[in-house]
């Protein structure tokens, strides 16, 4: 059963704040309705209720709810000279599209009634109310209530382009903390616990469409038994040579539309990645991590960049009839060597990898013109 929370301002008609209300933060009188509360040690630790999406946009839009930048992340200047608060924008646009697409489970938003306030934060038992007077601080949830107000604008202007944000509720928690504590709240959401991989989170997001893909490849091809899933990096020890999140990165690269096109885009990887490890057996196939340690010493075959460039390759070979001929091009020439001139624009002191936007860039576009574009080595050293 759907339960909705009533949320109620002193200050206000209904939700909608006026324009002019415009107090100072320490002036902002509210009233929570249907508010439960957590003890400790015998007295009132936590609160909490639920608030919708709008209700929570409507709050921080007339700063009943604030971004405080001492007990976040700070704040950054604008090509305006404008102090801003420190948001992701991408993180934000990722969160509303979850939101708008139902893939999102919500999560806790953290507030915090300050204890430098005059008034205290009152709690009524019987009619499960809870009132203060000053805004509440965010210590947890600042890009989720950013992505609720994008909602709320979005839909406003175009009711009809958008579900609704009244229906979509966010588990709030209030706590009554001094500033200093208030720090150290912010401190424990962002430190305990160890904070799981881009690797780990890209294994975890079943709902991108590619995670079926590169699930299929994991589990078809030669790849089977040597993707990293849990860590960014692969141990000297470890069997893997590559990364779910390579794996995964690498398969954006098709951005296929329909079904139909990604289960085409997973057939061809997985007879691609076939042909690649039995082209490059000593590092790719089944040998000892010693073995293969000792052989990544002499080629760049299994470096990441590299591993990220195949699938570029991949994009154009995959409507190519002849690309298991063009793909042998890999292991002629001496082509992957270290000792291959072609490759020292990527290289410090001789033998360290620059990993920037730029040779990234130039790897996949030597590697498409040798193979591609049939170039020779002595026309790729030009």
């Amino acid at each position: 059963m759907k339960v909705k929370r009533k949320l109620k301002l002193i200050k206000g008609d209904d939700n909608m704040i006026p324009e002019e209300v415009k107090e100072e933060k320490e002036e902002k009188e509210w009233e929570f309705e249907n508010v439960s509360v957590t003890l400790r040690d015998g007295q009132p630790y936590k609160w909490h209720l639920s608030m919708s999406a709008r209700q929570l946009a409507e709050l921080y839009n007339y700063k009943f709810i604030f971004y405080e930048p001492n007990i976040q992340r700070g704040t950054k200047i604008t090509s305006k000279g404008e102090e801003k608060p420190l948001i992701y924008q991408k993180h934000v646009k990722n969160i509303l599209n979850a939101m708008l697409n139902g893939t999102i489970h919500g999560g806790n938003i953290s507030l915090v009634y300050f204890k430098e306030y005059e008034t205290p934060l009152n709690y009524d038992y019987e009619t499960q109310t809870l009132t203060g007077k000053g805004a509440l601080a965010i210590c947890d949830g600042a890009h989720r209530i950013e992505a609720c107000r994008i909602w709320l604008e979005k839909y406003e202007k175009n009711p009809g382009s958008i579900k609704s944000p009244d229906d979509f509720y966010f588990p709030v928690n209030i706590e009554y903390l001094t500033h200093n504590q208030a720090k150290n709240l912010f401190s424990e959401y962002s430190s305990l616990g160890k904070p799981i991989s881009k690797t780990r989170i890209a294994y975890h997001d079943v709902f991108n469409p590619n995670n079926a893909i590169a699930q299929k490849i994991m589990s078809e091809s030669e790849l089977k038994g040597k993707v990293e899933l849990i860590s960014n990096t692969i141990k000297a020890s470890s069997n893997n040579f590559i990364t779910f999140a390579t794996l995964l990165n690498g398969i954006s690269v098709f951005k296929p539309a329909t079904k139909r096109e990604a289960d085409k885009v997973a057939e061809f990887l997985i007879e691609f990645w076939d042909e690649l490890v039995n082209l490059f057996p000593n590092l790719m196939g089944n040998v000892s991590p010693l073995e293969r340690q000792e052989n990544r010493k002499k080629s760049f075959a299994i470096e990441t960049m590299f591993l990220n460039a195949y699938f570029h390759l991949a994009a154009k070979l995959i409507n190519d009839k002849s690309w298991r001929k063009k793909l042998m091009r890999l292991t002629k020439n001496n082509f992957l060597s270290r000792d291959n001139k072609i490759w020292s624009p990527i290289l410090r002191n001789g033998d360290k990898i620059i990993n920037t936007s730029a040779t990234q860039k130039y790897v996949i576009n030597t590697i498409l013109d040798y193979v591609i574009n049939e170039k020779d080595i002595s026309e790729l050293e030009q």
